[in-house]
């Protein structure tokens, strides 16, 4: 076979014919890219080997010009291994006519789908459905109740002992100190790592994600600036101001709305799929006739391999 060399520029797009014999065969107002003595390669089958599709006022939306140049590649090689394959007889009469039966029928097969599918989602009122979940499911949606608060650290074995360490936090931060006040204590005193650039201030947070004991003693403080007693914990001596408390509460269906309505598209679109294989499981066309002994002894066959 002889090989040859082809320039995919702009001029490929175009009305663009590289013979190698005559192109008699191509369809009127069929641009034909390539034609062999067994092949063609022509607009449209380009068109249909990159799954593009032509809307009513016969426009092609291609893409990018790096992918349509690599479809031509490829469907041109797709065509010369092809006719390789043909010549060395690797797929029999009977495989080719069920294969060309196949990929016809599963093409339509998909878009009859997409059809019902799209049709099923015209008559959905997302909003109403998007509703019904955020009632059904209203815990999902609800924030749990957060605290902001700072805290004093003192370590423990290094330079003193327990006893000490607790001793000093008390007389350090007593519960008097005002929200100024405990701040300054925090950032000349604490031995936390960067809590003195930070002035103890942690990161909004809420029940388990503080270690039990510092847990317990931050969620029992009620007051915007009230003062913990010491707690011990394995990271030494903590002294804990609350700063805020932010009550549990549900997001608002608005700000959720188009997160669900998402979440609800995938999941009708997976259902109507399923619904409608189903029913063509169930469906008995006019004239059916199950062999049903066939199938038994078949099944059968194959269980006893």
């Amino acid at each position: 076979m002889r090989k040859i060399g082809f320039n995919l520029g702009l001029g490929a797009l175009g009305y663009l014919v590289v013979s190698l014999c005559s192109a008699d065969e191509a369809q009127p107002l069929d641009t034909v890219f390539f034609s062999a003595p067994e092949f063609q390669i022509t607009e449209s089958e380009l068109r249909w080997y990159l799954g593009k599709t032509m809307n009513p006022d016969g426009e092609v939306d291609w893409g990018s010009i790096d992918q349509v140049k690599q479809g031509l590649r490829d469907l041109y090689a797709l065509k010369v291994m092809s006719m390789e394959a043909r010549e060395l007889s690797l797929v029999s009469p009977e495989e080719q006519e069920w294969i060309e039966y196949y990929e016809v029928a599963i093409t339509g097969v998909r878009r009859y789908i997409q059809q019902r599918a799209a049709q099923i989602f015209e008559a959905i009122d997302w909003d109403s459905e998007a509703m019904e979940q955020y009632i059904a499911e209203r815990d999902a949606f609800t924030v749990p109740e957060t605290l902001t608060a700072r805290h004093l650290l003192l370590e423990v074995g290094r330079q003193r002992t327990l006893e000490e360490a607790l001793s000093l936090a008390a007389e350090l931060a007593p519960a008097t100190l005002n929200l100024d006040a405990f701040e300054a204590v925090v950032r000349a005193y604490t031995e936390e790592p960067g809590g003195q650039d930070s002035g103890g201030l942690l990161p909004e947070f809420t029940s388990g994600d503080m270690v039990p004991e510092f847990e317990a003693a931050a969620f029992a403080l009620q007051r915007e600036g009230e003062i913990s007693a010491p707690v011990v914990t394995d990271y030494g001596v903590h002294v804990i101001q609350l700063i805020s408390r932010n009550p549990s509460h549900v997001k608002p269906f608005e700000t959720v709305k188009s997160e669900l309505v998402e979440q609800l598209k995938i999941k009708r679109w997976e259902e109507s799929i399923a619904a409608i294989k189903a029913s063509a499981q169930m469906a008995e066309p006019e004239g059916l006739v199950v062999h049903q002994q066939a199938i038994d002894a078949f099944l059968l066959s194959v269980d006893d391999r």
